[in-house]
């Protein structure tokens, strides 16, 4: 988790973790997302669905779908209730 004061260099961060902003200082170091052909997306199933050195990053552009907040979480995909309860409930951290 990332966070901070506005200002401070959260979402500059991000950028450079992403490799979206140039580093004139330091090193930034995360993990790699393997190449799209060696991601095996093909071969997902429920019990195995995350790339686990996979990366991702959400912009702070709010939009609102006029639906309903499951299908804001499925977001197009098939509903599985083990997978859908699996991201939707809290998580402590």
């Amino acid at each position: 988790m990332i966070h901070g004061k506005t200002g401070t260099g959260k979402s500059l961060l991000l950028a450079a973790i992403i490799g979206e902003a140039q580093i004139l200082k330091g090193d930034v170091e995360a993990p790699r997302a393997p190449p799209m052909h060696m991601r095996g997306n093909e071969n997902a199933t429920l019990e195995d669905w995350i790339i686990p050195s996979a990366v991702a990053y959400v912009g702070q552009v709010p939009w609102i779908e006029n639906t309903s907040i499951k299908n804001t979480v499925l977001f197009g995909l098939p509903y599985h209730h083990e997978r859908y309860m699996q991201v939707s409930r809290p998580h402590d951290i």
